[in-house]
């Protein structure tokens, strides 16, 4: 009976290892750069997954939303190379900039990614679900003497002003337009804070609608804001236009730090000329009032000079035409998709990424790619080795450079090391046009060069 137990026992073993090395190793981890941040404060956020074999399409992280919080992506994914506990991970990362918004405690929620990767010994990919793990940072309130809507964290901060015109020989009446620009080092746009209105006497003041960017420049955020005035001069005299005052944080230095546009003087003339534009005005506004008071000669109703029964006429023929042109734009439409979708899937497509592959300065990346245009192009046969493949369709020259790019990959040199990328791309090319101006012959050709 014992004997009976442990034979089952040794079998269930050997099935549950044959399952468990089947299945690729696959985690994602989460770290943030900081525990304990200010109000506004970035700090980088760097989600990172794991797999032991590769992956055949990646996690779809443009974005991520955590609440009382902005992000923005820093980079596209980075792919390197990581050896733990003797298995070898391709690990995918992404990082975040992530901008509190209020004091507290700071969720970063849970994050659900899909992806797809190899079981092992395996080439096809299988869609995969990860979830990462929550946790929490500490954000901290403005310092005192500020409050939240004039509180800016920043590393650097420019702040200029320009005019449209010379403010010299000004009269009233004139439109000149001033123009501020706001750049920050270490934030977004959306966080700069707006400048103060301001009402400058002898003037009417009209503020447009602000432009707001935001990007990444040299790994870091950097936010500008453009503020345009215009002012209408409506008194003669000095025009005085005040100070105006802008502060930041330095998370660096964790000082607080003042930068001044400087007030600025400005003598507007009287202008004689008012006057005959005043009249011309009134006698216009008197010309359009007895105008309108006139008796108008009644006119049967139309439409765009159309009688009503010519317009509902015209509104039924435009339907129709605008009707047959829709059916005929989403049958363009649908060809253009279902091409684009099998393009998508073929032996051509794929091998377009692996040439593009080798812009990526990358072996890992282009070893990858390689793979998969491989696969792609056998998918239908039986498959044999890279190598015999390129010994039957290419030339000893193709081996022997493939051969140093295999030294390169997998020996004690870092991949990186110079190699011929384009030669070895090259090769490859024309193995693959050998292969397949072999599979438009005839099938008795084929077996002739097979069995001569």
């Amino acid at each position: 009976m014992v004997k009976i137990i442990l034979k089952y026992f040794i079998v269930f073993l050997v099935l549950f290892s044959a399952c468990i090395y089947a299945q690729p190793t696959t985690f994602v981890r989460t770290n943030a750069s900081a525990k304990k941040v200010k109000v506004k404060q970035p700090f980088e956020l760097r989600i990172s997954v794991y797999t032991s074999t590769w992956f055949t399409s990646a996690p779809n992280l443009d974005h991520i939303v955590i609440p009382n919080a902005l992000t923005i992506r820093k980079d596209r994914a980075q792919g390197i190379y990581e050896t733990i506990n003797n298995v070898r991970y391709t690990i995918l990362y992404f990082d975040f900039f992530v901008f509190p918004l209020k004091q507290g405690e700071l969720t970063i929620p849970q994050i659900t990614l899909n992806y797809s990767t190899p079981e092992e010994g395996d080439y096809k990919g299988k869609e995969v679900t990860r979830k990462t793990k929550p946790f929490k940072i500490i954000v901290e309130k403005p310092d005192d003497g500020f409050v939240l809507s004039d509180w800016l964290v920043a590393k650097s901060f420019f702040v200029t002003e320009s005019w449209n015109k010379k403010l010299s020989g000004l009269k009233v009446g004139d439109v000149i337009e001033r123009t501020v620009t706001i750049k920050a080092a270490g934030t977004i746009g959306p966080l700069i804070p707006e400048s103060d209105s301001i009402d400058v006497p002898n003037a009417k003041t009209y503020y447009k609608t602000p432009v707001i960017k935001s990007k990444i420049i040299d790994d870091a955020p950097v936010g500008e804001r453009i503020e345009k005035m215009t002012y209408l001069l409506e008194k003669p005299g000095e025009l005085i236009i005040p100070e105006r005052k802008y502060s930041w944080w330095n998370p660096a230095t964790k000082r607080i730090y003042v930068r001044r546009l400087a007030e600025r003087k400005i003598l507007v003339e009287d202008n004689p000329d008012l006057a005959i534009l005043k009249s011309i005005q009134d006698s216009l506004d008197a010309i359009n009032k007895a105008a309108q008071t006139e008796q108008v000669e009644e006119k049967p109703f139309t439409i765009f000079g159309l009688l009503v029964w010519q317009f509902i006429i015209l509104i039924g023929v435009l339907l129709v035409v605008l009707n047959q042109f829709r059916k005929i734009i989403l049958v363009i439409i649908k060809k253009v998709n279902e091409r684009k979708a099998a393009y998508l899937q073929s032996e051509k497509f794929y091998f377009k990424e692996f040439g593009k592959a080798f812009k990526q300065n990358n072996l890992f990346v282009v070893q990858n790619k390689l793979l998969e245009w491989y696969y792609k192009l056998n998918e239908e046969n039986h498959l044999i080795p890279v190598k015999e493949f390129f010994a039957r369709y290419g030339d000893d020259e193709l081996l022997n450079v493939y051969n140093l790019f295999e030294e390169i990959l997998f020996g004690k040199d870092k991949p990186g090391k110079e190699f011929p990328t384009a030669k070895l791309f090259n090769l490859i090319k024309v193995a693959r046009k050998n292969y397949l101006n072999q599979k438009k012959l005839p099938a008795s050709v084929n077996l002739l060069k097979i069995n001569p």
